[in-house]
């Protein structure tokens, strides 16, 4: 999943996978989600707040393997559609 953010967040932003990669975290509580990526980095990039910048590329990701994500100050919260991880992962197996 988290090459998968990071291709994501490569494709609107620039950045490289690699940099992205080292930069995904998990957040410290579920309810935060399962993935987290900070958006620091981007802030001197494009010359904006953080948060402003969490916001704007959180509302432009839709992928169905995510339930929903959204932005909470600075970062981008990725949360997976288990679900559908369980389909694709029950194909494989069969």
């Amino acid at each position: 999943m988290k090459q998968q953010i990071a291709k994501i967040i490569s494709n609107l932003t620039g950045l490289s996978k690699d940099e992205i990669m080292n930069l995904i975290e998990i957040p410290p509580n579920s309810s935060m989600g399962d993935y987290a990526f900070p958006s620091f980095t981007l802030a001197k990039k494009f010359k904006k707040n953080p948060s402003d910048i969490a916001s704007d590329l959180a509302s432009k990701i839709s992928d169905n393997d995510f339930e929903k994500v959204e932005s909470s100050g600075p970062y981008i919260n990725f949360f997976i559609n288990r679900k559908i991880i369980a389909q694709k992962i029950i194909k494989k197996i069969i």
